[in-house]
């Protein structure tokens, strides 16, 4: 049988306390609740709000978030969904990006949200732009 844990959290302005956090959390399922995938939040790393993500934007490529929840994976020998983050790809544009980590702390999937809130008020920033491929699953043996 395969233990999942759904970890809900509380965020502030602190995105390396959050990230701590995240990984306590993550600890804490395995530790009481035996888990072997754990998935985390939206937005876990920053405050949820249009008006924080250009602030708390980063690479997938090497950001802090990558390292961070690469290292909390390993740690524990988990599948690891974190959420999404607020990406900010190479093109410069704004995505909310899923990231999936295997037991050896590996990036082995990411996804940019596709349907977004698609309302254009004036003096309002836009969330970010809509991934341009679906979704790939596999199976976890």
């Amino acid at each position: 049988m395969l233990r999942l844990a759904l970890v809900q959290m509380l965020v502030g302005p602190d995105k390396l306390a959050n990230l701590k956090r995240a990984s306590d959390l993550v600890s804490r399922a395995v530790a009481e609740h035996s888990a072997r995938l754990v998935c985390l939040p939206e937005c876990f790393n920053s405050p949820y709000g249009t008006s924080y993500f250009d602030t708390y934007a980063e690479s997938i490529k090497d950001g802090p978030t990558i390292r961070a929840m690469s290292e909390t994976a390993k740690t524990h020998g988990i599948w690891l969904v974190a959420g999404s983050i607020p990406e900010r790809g190479e093109d410069g544009k704004l995505y909310n990006c899923s990231l999936t980590f295997d037991p050896s702390g590996r990036l082995v999937g990411t996804y940019r949200k596709l349907h977004l809130f698609d309302i254009d008020i004036p003096v309002l920033f836009r969330m970010s732009v809509h991934g341009d491929i679906s979704v790939v699953t596999y199976t976890l043996v």
